[in-house]
């Protein structure tokens, strides 16, 4: 009989039902556990790759470190505080050791390009090649330019004196404000600067004075062009200079050139020749200047002072367009720098420092030799003979070591 809707159906009928709802459900369960045991067959597989291979790196690690410290020594690590950099440098490499990366911190007690502290502390024993960090003194604080605009010349060198700052080039102009007036500054108030920086003033002349041209004096006699600056409202300095083969008084050289424009009591001063014979009391002496860097020195910061008879010092090198982003050039040992116009009246004392310590210190006083006023021992067993400029020894040393102790009061 067939069964019709709402019927019941029979046991055959269930049975065959059952059949064909089981079949998909056992073909899902047979594919998941095949599905599970391929995914653990690739996991078993690739692990045994897996440590293999960190197997084969472990062993080249260690093959590698082996090698790395095979026949290497150790050191002692030297003590570099208080050193400047480039001797530190080199003590380092000396002791087989290197120097690694340098932090700059400002410290007002510690000389610039100095080691403050170093990483390891001295006396520690470390491998050969290993790095040392040190901490490098940047020097004092960075001052701000003081506003001299519209102050007295006399009270804005006053003020410049209470700072660190030094007082740089001072131009006159005519001017409606007050002669002695400063009407303007190079670099401008607040202007963030380094210690011993220069500030440049433009100061008015007032507003009676009346510009003339600087007349061409080169080639002139001395008494020629003595009589041509006569006539003008100017201040003039003679310099007597040391020109091998040049004529004897001649005008050879002149500042400001010929054209520029000259302001009342602007200062106007040329270069001649005097003979023996001559006699100019006013003239003032030029003269070469060379220093040479030991060649035994890999690199080195020079700095090169000048003080004149009334003990004022002023810095000749490095000035501040040489600094490269506020730090100081260096220069390779055997390096020759020369200063071809040192200016002074009638006497003056030229100091070169190597790395911040005193080198070589020459006296020159009127037409004499220059001659050695102070001598650093230890600078110069690091130096050279070789000098391209070379003084004459000192003879009465007692009274140069007084004159070169009272330019440094």
């Amino acid at each position: 009989m067939e069964n019709r809707p709402g019927d019941v159906p029979d046991a055959a009928t269930r049975k065959r039902n059952g059949r064909i709802l089981h079949r998909p459900v056992a073909q899902g369960l047979l594919k998941t556990l095949f599905f599970s045991l391929r995914f653990t067959g690739w996991l078993v597989r690739w692990s045994f790759v897996a440590l293999f291979f960190i197997g084969v790196m472990a062993l080249s690690a260690y093959y590698v470190f082996n090698q790395a410290v095979k026949g290497s020594t150790y050191v002692t690590v030297p003590d570099v505080t208080g050193l400047p950099i480039t001797q530190a440098a080199n003590l380092l490499v000396e002791s087989g050791l290197e120097m690694g990366a340098q932090k700059h911190v400002v410290n007002a007690q510690v000389p610039e390009y100095h080691v403050i502290f170093q990483r390891p502390t001295p006396n520690t024993v470390l491998r050969t090649g290993r790095k040392v960090l040190l901490t490098i003194s940047a020097g004092k604080e960075y001052e701000s330019a003081p506003s001299l605009i519209g102050k007295n010349l006399e009270s804005a060198l006053s003020q410049l004196q209470s700072t660190r700052l030094l007082a740089g080039a001072i131009s006159r102009m005519p001017h409606n404000a007050p002669r002695d007036t400063i009407i303007g500054q190079e670099p401008e108030p607040d202007w963030k600067m380094r210690s011993g920086g220069e500030v440049h003033l433009l100061v008015s002349n007032g507003p009676g004075s009346v510009p003339v041209l600087m007349p061409d004096i080169l080639g002139k006699s001395l008494e020629e062009a003595q009589l041509i600056l006569a006539r003008l409202n100017v201040t003039v300095v003679p310099f007597d200079v040391e020109r091998v083969g040049a004529e004897y008084e001649v005008v050879l050289g002149q500042t400001p050139s010929p054209g520029s424009l000259l302001s009342e009591n602007e200062s106007v001063s040329f270069d001649v020749r005097l003979s023996s014979s001559s006699f100019l009391p006013s003239a003032h002496r030029k003269v070469a200047v060379s220093y040479t860097v030991p060649p035994q020195v890999a690199e080195a910061q020079i700095r090169v002072d000048m003080i004149d008879a009334m003990g004022l010092r002023t810095v000749l090198y490095p000035l501040q367009g040489d600094y490269l982003n506020g730090i100081p050039p260096s220069h390779p040992g055997g390096t020759v720098i020369t200063f071809p116009d040192v200016a002074y009246a009638s006497e003056t004392t030229v100091e070169f420092y190597l790395n911040g310590e005193l080198h070589r210190s020459y006296y020159y006083e009127g037409h004499n030799e220059p001659i050695l006023t102070e001598m650093n021992v230890t600078a110069l067993n690091a130096g050279t003979q070789d000098d391209a400029f070379r003084p004459q020894l000192n003879t009465q040393p007692e009274k140069q070591k007084r004159r070169f102790f009272r330019f440094n009061n």
